[in-house]
């Protein structure tokens, strides 16, 4: 079954990881277009995560973020 890994790092510390099933990703036709379109802007192409989970081929985006006044990094993946 295909997993959507979200890992969460500071420099190049690890922070945080979950998972969450690949049909989550089935949720993606209810977000506002806004924003799937806000999330792209940033760096995150939910549409192409989710053609990538549903080709069952591994795919992987990754944004910066500013958390409590520390950057971070946030990679989303979809692999087996």
């Amino acid at each position: 079954m295909t997993k959507i890994t979200i890992d969460k790092f500071v420099g190049t510390a690890h922070e945080r990881s979950f998972s969450v099933p690949g049909l989550a990703m089935e949720l993606v036709r209810f977000l506002p277009k806004s924003a799937i379109s806000e999330l792209d802007r940033r760096g995150i192409d939910v549409l192409a995560l989710d053609a990538a989970r549903r080709k069952g081929v591994p795919y992987s985006r990754s944004t910066k973020v500013v958390e409590k006044g520390v950057e971070k990094t946030v990679y989303v993946s979809v692999g087996y």
